[in-house]
Protein backbone atom coordinates (compact mmCIF):
# COMPACT_ATOMS: atom_id res chain seq x y z
CA UNK A 1 0.00 0.00 0.00
CA UNK A 2 1.03 3.73 -0.45
CA UNK A 3 1.34 6.28 1.94
CA UNK A 4 -1.35 7.37 3.43
CA UNK A 5 -3.87 4.46 2.23
CA UNK A 6 -3.62 2.12 5.28
CA UNK A 7 -4.59 5.35 7.72
CA UNK A 8 -1.20 6.44 8.67
CA UNK A 9 -0.30 9.65 8.06
CA UNK A 10 1.80 11.22 5.76
CA UNK A 11 5.60 12.54 7.08
CA UNK A 12 7.62 14.99 4.92
CA UNK A 13 9.91 12.26 3.20
CA UNK A 14 6.40 10.71 1.42
CA UNK A 15 5.31 14.70 0.30
CA UNK A 16 8.72 14.85 -0.94
CA UNK A 17 8.44 11.88 -3.16
CA UNK A 18 5.26 12.55 -4.55
CA UNK A 19 6.09 16.52 -5.10
CA UNK A 20 9.12 14.83 -7.31
CA UNK A 21 7.08 12.24 -8.81
CA UNK A 22 4.67 14.65 -9.81
CA UNK A 23 7.54 17.02 -11.03
CA UNK A 24 8.77 13.97 -13.34
CA UNK A 25 5.45 13.15 -14.98
CA UNK A 26 5.40 16.85 -15.60
CA UNK A 27 8.50 17.33 -17.53
CA UNK A 28 7.33 13.65 -19.11
CA UNK A 29 4.43 15.21 -20.24
CA UNK A 30 6.01 18.51 -21.62
CA UNK A 31 8.75 16.35 -23.34
CA UNK A 32 5.89 14.14 -25.10
CA UNK A 33 4.03 17.48 -26.23
CA UNK A 34 7.24 18.53 -27.42
CA UNK A 35 7.31 15.17 -29.60
CA UNK A 36 4.16 15.77 -30.63
CA UNK A 37 4.52 19.35 -31.94
CA UNK A 38 8.09 17.82 -33.90
CA UNK A 39 5.99 15.09 -35.73
CA UNK A 40 3.10 17.45 -36.74
CA UNK A 41 5.92 19.64 -37.84
CA UNK A 42 7.55 16.81 -40.09
CA UNK A 43 4.20 15.32 -41.17
CA UNK A 44 3.22 18.45 -42.42
CA UNK A 45 6.36 18.75 -44.43
CA UNK A 46 5.99 15.14 -45.91
CA UNK A 47 2.64 16.29 -46.52
CA UNK A 48 3.62 18.82 -48.96
CA UNK A 49 6.57 16.89 -50.12
CA UNK A 50 3.91 14.45 -51.40
CA UNK A 51 1.65 16.80 -53.09
CA UNK A 52 4.50 18.20 -54.64
CA UNK A 53 5.39 14.98 -56.23
CA UNK A 54 1.63 14.16 -56.92
CA UNK A 55 1.49 17.04 -58.95
CA UNK A 56 5.01 16.24 -60.72
CA UNK A 57 3.55 13.21 -61.27
CA UNK A 58 0.40 14.30 -62.78
CA UNK A 59 2.20 16.89 -64.86
CA UNK A 60 4.61 13.87 -66.66
CA UNK A 61 1.62 11.93 -67.18
CA UNK A 62 -0.01 14.15 -69.17
CA UNK A 63 2.82 15.29 -71.01
CA UNK A 64 3.45 11.73 -71.98
CA UNK A 65 -0.45 11.06 -72.85
CA UNK A 66 -0.41 14.67 -75.12
CA UNK A 67 2.56 12.65 -76.89
CA UNK A 68 1.28 9.59 -76.99
CA UNK A 69 -1.74 11.41 -78.69
CA UNK A 70 0.45 13.84 -81.07
CA UNK A 71 2.16 10.34 -82.42
CA UNK A 72 -1.20 8.57 -82.87
CA UNK A 73 -2.47 11.88 -84.92
CA UNK A 74 0.28 12.03 -86.90
CA UNK A 75 0.59 8.25 -87.70
CA UNK A 76 -3.04 8.52 -88.94
CA UNK A 77 -2.38 11.67 -90.82
CA UNK A 78 0.49 9.48 -92.69
CA UNK A 79 -1.97 6.27 -93.01
CA UNK A 80 -4.42 8.62 -94.55
CA UNK A 81 -2.00 10.16 -97.14
CA UNK A 82 -1.67 9.27 -100.64
CA UNK A 83 1.80 8.02 -100.90
CA UNK A 84 1.18 5.82 -97.59
CA UNK A 85 -1.24 4.24 -99.47
CA UNK A 86 0.52 4.05 -102.70
CA UNK A 87 3.57 2.63 -101.19
CA UNK A 88 1.07 -0.19 -99.43
CA UNK A 89 -0.51 -0.50 -102.63
CA UNK A 90 3.85 -1.70 -103.82
CA UNK A 91 5.12 -3.07 -100.85
CA UNK A 92 2.28 -5.57 -99.94
CA UNK A 93 2.90 -7.61 -103.15
CA UNK A 94 6.56 -7.86 -102.84
CA UNK A 95 6.24 -8.68 -98.78
CA UNK A 96 3.87 -11.54 -99.82
CA UNK A 97 6.35 -12.62 -101.87
CA UNK A 98 9.40 -12.41 -99.69
CA UNK A 99 7.24 -14.51 -97.57
CA UNK A 100 6.07 -17.60 -100.26
CA UNK A 101 9.66 -17.62 -101.08
CA UNK A 102 11.45 -18.18 -97.63
CA UNK A 103 9.20 -21.14 -97.18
Amino acid sequence: MGPGTSGDPIDSQDVEKLVLEVLRLRDLIRGCEAQIGELETRLSRLDAQRAISEDLWQARTDSVERQRDDAMTRASAIEASTSWRVGQFVVRPLAMLRTSLRR
